[in-house]
């Protein structure tokens, strides 16, 4: 059995009180700002784990538990920072599925939403699999850091 969880899950567009266009945007803002905040602390992290990397490449004999330490500090930051990332894009697609439902109810949106519509997957499911751009900057700092961790020391 698959859990299927959607940001439409729930809104019922056309009973009582018609949600606006103008409501979508303020959750998708919402959504911004949560993630924003989260990503600025994961940012940090990153700064850390270049830290760590850096004082463990320069260390005169590394043990191997400082090694293991970091490495695990380091994937888990880019594991923190790749579901921050996934967390965006459920978000924007669940906001595309929200308007594309409002413009089939026959509700009038803006070209800016029909847009955001197009640029994503309306009502598409939550997948830790990242777009190639993401997938690039994850792994590039992540080789950036366990190079310096695991890589030979020069002379």
């Amino acid at each position: 059995m698959r859990l299927q969880v959607s940001l439409c899950d729930g809104l019922d567009i056309n009973k009582e009180k018609k949600m606006t266009e103008m409501d979508v945007w303020s959750m998708w803002l919402q959504g911004g700002q949560m993630t924003g905040i989260a990503f600025a602390s994961v940012a940090f992290l990153i700064w850390v784990g270049f830290r760590i990397s850096n004082n463990v490449s320069n260390s005169e004999s590394p043990n191997i538990i400082d090694q293991i330490a970091a490495t695990v500090f380091v994937l888990m930051v880019a594991l923190n920072g790749l579901f921050i990332s996934s967390l965006v894009d459920w978000i924007n697609n669940g906001i595309a599925g929200i308007l594309q439902a409002m413009a089939d109810a026959g509700s009038e949106i803006s070209g800016g939403a029909a847009q955001f519509i197009s640029m994503n997957n309306p009502g598409a499911d939550w997948t830790l699999v990242p777009n190639i751009f993401a997938a690039l900057f994850w792994l590039s700092i992540l080789v950036m850091q366990l190079s310096g961790i695991w890589g030979r020391k020069g002379s």
